[in-house]
Parts: structure tokens; sequence; C-alpha cells
């Protein structure tokens, strides 16, 4: 195998070195990391999101300078809080 490839394929079989297969899952696993984190974190802002849309949704047209700002707003949140859900339903 040259030192710029993982594997080599002979006869249809993959043939990879124990080392770079250890390397590759230490990445894997950095990354399923990494994806946990922001998941995390994406619901955190998610639950505020839901709060905050919520709370503006029930009454808070004082919160925006004019009634089509705070239409824009609702629907920015709400677009945002099916855009984040469904992306945290897809990860399950």
């Amino acid at each position: 195998m040259s030192e710029d490839h993982i594997g080599v394929q002979i006869n249809g079989v993959l043939y990879v070195k124990f080392e770079d297969v250890k390397t590759l899952r230490e990445g894997w696993d950095k990354a399923d990391a990494e994806n946990e984190k922001l998941r995390e974190a994406a619901l955190d802002a998610l639950a505020g999101l839901v709060a905050a849309h919520s709370l503006l949704k029930r009454g808070g047209k004082k919160a925006a300078p004019s009634d089509k700002m705070f239409e824009q707003m609702l629907c920015d949140y709400g677009a945002t809080i099916t855009r984040v859900r469904a992306a945290l339903r897809e990860k399950e």
C-alpha cells in the first residue's frame, strides 16, 4: 500500500492496515461526539426559541415596531423551529 492511500483493493476485496482502521475509527468517534454536542446545543436553542415564539404569539406585539415585522418574526421563528425539529428527528 502506498502512503497516500488508506487501503488497496485486490479482486474486489479492500485490504486496510489495522493502524489506518484505528485512525478512521478515532475520527468517527470524534465526529460522533461533536455531533452530540451540536445536538444538545440545538435542543437548548430550540427550547428557548419555542418559549419566545409562544410568548410573542400570545400577545407580545409590542415587541416589534410594526404588525408586519411582528408577523415576520413569528414566521421566521416558526420556520426555524420546524427546521430544527426535523433535523433532530432525523438523528433519532
